[in-house]
């Protein structure tokens, strides 16, 4: 991602390492339930999906890219390509699924944080990580999976919430049915900028 430090299967492939595990009887299996595979919004050219955004998943492998519509299968095969590598063998073929009802954790990875994404995607326009984070707050909004419908849902119940009203299919802008007036960003800047997180907002956004 042009020098942002993204996090790796290999460090969590060594984590698991590290909690003592040596061989997996079974396979690795990625779950697929936390957002729905949509890959298209009111208002999106056909050439949009691929071209312009890569599908927006809850497990990515670099930037989905290469990983068509299964993005889950091939984050369970490249996991399983670095246990081996470090001498945890795997004994079965890599798979996607909805996880169990119970799950004992044996290693956690950690993204760089949130205000460092956002300055990243806002200074290099990244479609990708808009959609990425407008599913997670759609997730978070209106409970999981999220959806690109959800999280422009949430953005405009959050315009709402402070008294303007806006028009959002998605949350990268991609959508021509995307409405919002000038004076209405301005007004949401100004309340944000009365927020906690307002100056790390600043911060992030792109310069002229």
């Amino acid at each position: 991602w042009g020098g942002f430090e993204a996090t790796t299967l290999r460090d969590l492939a060594a984590g698991i390492k590290r909690s003592g595990i040596t061989r997996v009887h079974g396979r690795v299996m990625a779950a697929r339930d936390y957002f729905r595979h949509d890959f298209d919004a009111p208002g999106w050219q056909s050439y949009v999906p691929g071209r312009y955004v890569q599908l927006p998943s809850a497990l990515v492998l670099n930037g989905n890219f290469a990983v068509g519509r299964h993005p889950e299968r091939a984050v369970a095969k490249a996991l399983t390509k670095q246990l081996e590598k470090i001498g945890a063998r795997v004994t079965g073929a890599p798979g996607t699924g909805d996880p169990p009802a119970t799950l004992r954790r044996l290693a956690v990875v950690r993204s760089r944080p949130l205000d460092e994404i956002v300055a990243y995607m806002n200074h290099s326009s990244n479609n990708f990580f808009a959609e990425v984070l407008g599913k997670s707050l759609g997730a978070d909004v209106y409970r999981f999976p999220g959806t690109i419908r959800k999280g422009a849902r949430a953005i405009q119940a959050w315009a709402r919430a402070h008294d303007e009203r806006i028009a959002a299919s998605d949350s990268s802008g991609l959508s021509y049915e995307n409405r919002v007036s000038p004076r209405t960003v301005v007004r949401l800047l100004g309340v944000a900028e009365s927020k906690p997180w307002g100056a790390v907002l600043r911060g992030a956004l792109p310069a002229a």
